[in-house]
């Protein structure tokens, strides 16, 4: 991301044109993409922390779950706010935020481990104020890629949930 927004800085944040753009084919592709593009410094500041504390989270369950879940929020909700979003630039890695958190509440839903449980249960009342988010309140946040992220999060919970043997299975 600080990679990317370096580039989209020297060239004025011309790369941000390229963002999800509801319902326009020319700007479909962007579901790769959109959650890595910031606006700015500060917006891009605001995701880092968060971004990289629930990441982490999710990485403790080993690189490749941390880049299945990484891709398949992004493209899932990219596809949701490209369907239902309002006709506006969507960018920013706040969906990840919210995609992560999603994952790691549902996954203590569906694991019931006390480690699943006790990291669910932090990241609750740690990020708790991310509920706010989930709602319309400017037209400069992307509420609709927050709960898509969140959905889409839990959605990949439940999928590699279900992927994993239980006991009568082995």
């Amino acid at each position: 991301m600080w990679l990317i927004h370096l580039v989209n800085l020297l060239l004025g944040y011309q790369l941000n044109q390229f963002g999800l753009v509801p319902r326009s084919i020319n700007h479909f592709t962007a579901i790769f993409y959109w959650s890595f593009l910031h606006g700015s410094f500060d917006h891009l500041l605001t995701n880092s922390i968060p971004f990289t504390i629930l990441g982490l989270l999710v990485a403790v369950r080993g690189s490749n779950c941390f880049f299945l879940t990484t891709l398949f929020i992004s493209i899932a909700s990219g596809i949701v706010v490209w369907l239902f979003g309002r006709t506006a630039i969507h960018i920013g890695a706040s969906v990840l935020i919210y995609g992560y958190f999603g994952f790691l509440v549902s996954r203590a839903w569906f694991d019931r481990s006390p480690i699943s449980l006790i990291i669910a249960l932090i990241v609750v009342i740690t990020y708790s104020g991310l509920i706010f988010g989930l709602f319309p309140n400017t037209q400069q946040v992307s509420w609709e890629g927050h709960l898509a992220g969140l959905l889409s999060g839990g959605l990949m919970a439940w999928l590699l949930y279900k992927q994993t043997p239980t006991k009568k299975q082995l």
